[in-house]
């Protein structure tokens, strides 16, 4: 896939995530529209709890789930329809219809199918030792619903009843609520708290401290810390939320400042882009340039310096135009005259030049695929040719030809490793800083941003679990580049603490969006930096490439010339385009030579054995080794060689 196909996946993908994230709710759903509850504290210490749910069902549901932290302590848990028309308080629970339960551990299931309606389901269950008696206090800690509940709870009301009448000054009453819950009235029994809406997956906590004399029935409980020493831990957690406001629209503003040096940063990469496409099409530079120049440099240029395993052809093309090779068609392997549609010539390459004159690269490509016969280096191309149609039936011949294109493999990577050292092609693709530098500036601000921002939501466990994740994904990140897939990690996991985060969506959404463009930016950063030499060179090469395919304005052209240009159409990937559209009638016998590598003539197991290897699985089975390539140009021609080119909470539901 080109690299501009992988970047419009990448935004069909992020716009994907946009979309689903602003469809929360599936048509076929259901929405619980109200809770009231009623809780009273018993002198036992035991909570009494009655609630009211409103359900709205647009799909067909067996129940309704409720799941209650704390449910060993449960002393039973009952669910009923209530009569029409009555809220909570002003009935009885004989008065409505006990429905079917069923537990299992801290879920409760009640039984009443519905299908598109308006239903109302009311609980009552009871807690032993909710309220903890201790020698100068008693305590209450209660989330009535926290992180376990999966579903958005829409105009929650919660009565708390005392066991006793009780002063005011004498409550001690901090909430810890991250939706907008508030105490709305606080009398000498009744402790109210409302909120419009607390979304799925969140807890609203209430710690109350309260004389323990009215726990009359209750028996004490050992606690390490004095009442003094709870208040002060929970006056600190209680600081922590009323901060949380100016932290979260100070979070807002940085999100903001981080969505905005994005933005910036697209600009400078789309600026310099068209700066150096400005400069690149000012340097001339004509097809003849290019028909001049040597055939590996050309390749190197269209490879984007990414030479791929066909691309040893360049070297041998390179070396042949420079009058080092001399290039003569000779009979087959018998192992391909065996094949009814099996080539019957193939081509042979003799080093005629002098050894002291070549570059390193061009050595090893010697040594590589170069053996001595008569005095003479030469390199059949039969020799790293993959198996026949009829050795591809034999399991063992296959591994034999896979293991020796695994050898064919090493020896080419070291060949273009060498040619990378070499001028000119050391200069003309250089690795980019600026993406590894931007890599680890953006992975240090959004693991900074995540960090502070479940701070300031006082997400305390969180803080820690995302901030361990986020640092291994950050090192492995580092540790792997330019891998991109623990980068990718990263910025998921960010997106996903992101959506943690509890706000009207000023800081959600810019971090948001600033965690899918992100990535986006550094994909679009190139990962080698290419001179406007190159890229003009590259623009020059792509519409040659197009006037080869194509054979306009060559065919006036001598003979000579254009078996001069075949080559350049073989590397340049059209080399079939080019025969069928240069008269072959009269130049066939010219091209021949290159023909095996265009894919033209039968030999396909010899054109396509990288391509087969890779599309075939392993396997083995008994029968001849066939083969004797050793992946260095040594080959054997005898009879029938082979090649190898190689407390509390809970939620509610439905079900």
């Amino acid at each position: 896939m080109r690299k501009w196909q992988k970047m419009l996946a990448m935004s069909a993908f992020l716009m994907l995530i946009l979309l689903a994230a602003g469809c929360s709710e599936e048509s076929d759903g259901f929405t619980i529209d109200r809770v009231d509850i009623q809780a009273e504290l018993l002198p036992d210490g035991d909570l009494y709890v009655e609630e009211l749910y409103t359900y709205t069902f647009r799909g067909q549901y067996d129940g309704m789930v409720r799941t209650i932290g704390d449910y060993e302590n449960i002393e039973y848990f009952e669910a009923y329809l209530p009569p029409a028309n009555k809220q909570l308080g002003e009935f009885a629970y004989e008065d409505g219809t006990l429905l079917e339960t069923t537990q299992d551990a801290e879920t409760f299931y009640s039984y009443s199918p519905s299908s598109k309606e308006t239903k109302r389901v009311f609980y009552r269950y009871r807690i032993d030792a909710a309220a903890k008696r201790l020698k100068d206090t008693a305590k209450f800690y209660w989330a009535f619903f926290d992180d376990s509940n999966e579903t958005d709870l829409h105009h929650v009301t919660i009565e708390l009843h005392l066991p006793d009448n009780v002063s005011p000054d004498d409550l001690h009453l901090y909430l810890f609520d991250r939706s907008g819950g508030r105490i709305t009235n606080v009398d000498n029994r009744t402790i109210s708290y409302q909120t419009d809406f607390l979304p799925a997956y969140q807890d609203s906590e209430i710690h109350l401290l309260f004389p323990e004399q009215l726990l009359t029935e209750a028996r004490y409980y050992r606690s390490e810390q004095s009442k003094e020493q709870l208040i002060q831990e929970a006056e600190r957690q209680e600081n922590r939320y009323s901060e949380r406001g100016r932290l979260l629209s100070l979070a807002a503003k940085m999100d903001q400042f981080i969505l905005v040096l994005i933005l910036v940063g697209f600009g400078c990469l789309v600026l310099d882009h068209l700066f150096r496409r400005f400069r690149s099409i000012r340097a001339k530079i004509t097809f003849a340039d290019l028909a001049a120049a040597d055939p590996l440099f050309i390749s190197y240029l269209y490879r984007n310096g990414r030479l791929q395993e066909n691309d040893f052809l360049a070297g041998l093309f390179s070396l042949y135009q420079k009058g080092r090779l001399k290039v003569e068609q000779v009979t087959a392997n018998k192992r391909f005259l065996r094949e009814k549609d099996g080539p019957k010539q193939t081509y042979l390459f003799t080093f005629i030049g002098n050894r002291a004159d070549l570059t390193r690269y061009e050595q090893y490509l010697l040594d590589w695929l170069f053996q001595k016969q008569e005095n003479r280096l030469q390199f059949r191309l039969d020799a790293i040719a993959g198996p026949t149609k009829t050795e591809q039936k034999n399991r063992t011949r296959v591994q034999n030809y896979r293991k020796k294109y695994q050898v064919f493999q090493s020896y080419f990577r070291e060949w273009a490793q060498l040619l990378r050292l070499e001028q000119p092609f050391a200069t003309l693709f250089r690795p980019s800083r600026l993406r590894k530098q931007l890599t680890i500036a953006m992975l240090i601000i959004h693991f900074l941003t995540v960090l502070f921002l479940l701070y300031a939501d006082v997400l305390v466990t969180e803080l820690w679990v995302f901030g361990i994740i986020l640092a291994v994904l950050a090192f492995l990140s580092l540790w792997r580049f330019p891998r991109k897939r623990w980068m990718y990690g990263f910025f998921a996991v960010c997106f996903f603490a992101g959506c943690l985060i509890s706000d009207d969506g000023a800081v959600t959404g810019s971090y948001l969006l600033a965690t899918l463009l992100s990535p986006l930016l550094l994909a679009f950063i190139p990962s080698i930096r290419k001179s406007s030499e190159v890229l003009a060179y590259r623009a020059a090469i792509k519409k040659w490439r197009t006037q080869l395919a194509e054979g306009s304005g060559l065919d006036s052209q001598r003979a000579d010339s254009l078996e001069r240009l075949m080559p350049y159409a073989i590397l340049l990937e059209v080399g079939p385009a080019f025969v069928r559209n240069v008269e072959p009638e009269t130049l066939f016998a010219d091209l021949l030579p290159w023909l095996p590598t265009t894919g033209l003539t039968p030999d396909r197991p010899q054109n396509k054995t990288a391509k087969w290897f890779k599309s075939k699985s392993d396997g083995g089975s008994s029968g001849d080794s066939g083969g004797s390539y050793d992946g260095s140009g040594n080959s054997n021609s005898g009879g029938d060689s082979g090649g190898g080119d190689s407390g509390g909470g809970g939620g509610a539901d439905a079900f």
